[in-house]
């Protein structure tokens, strides 16, 4: 995608929303295929997968929100 900014809009259409990306840097990485995005309940435990360089392998990693940012992927373990 683009990346860009959503056009300003007006009207019935100013109440529109546009898709965001989830904690950027964190989950949304530049370079990497990130997906399947699941919370904990209590929404302060996610999990998702992301793509290896082939894509022919997918990894589940979790985050956890630490005060009001999500801390540093780790690869889920069973």
């Amino acid at each position: 995608g683009g990346g860009g900014a959503a056009p300003a809009a007006a009207g019935p259409a100013a109440a529109q929303r546009y898709p965001e990306r989830f904690a950027p840097g964190v989950v949304s990485t530049e370079g990497s295929g990130e997906t399947w995005i699941a919370f904990e309940p209590d929404g302060r435990t996610a999990y998702f997968s992301r793509y290896g360089d082939s894509f022919d392998r997918q990894t589940i990693y979790e985050t956890r929100l630490e005060g009001a940012a999500w801390s540093a992927p780790v690869v889920a373990h069973a």
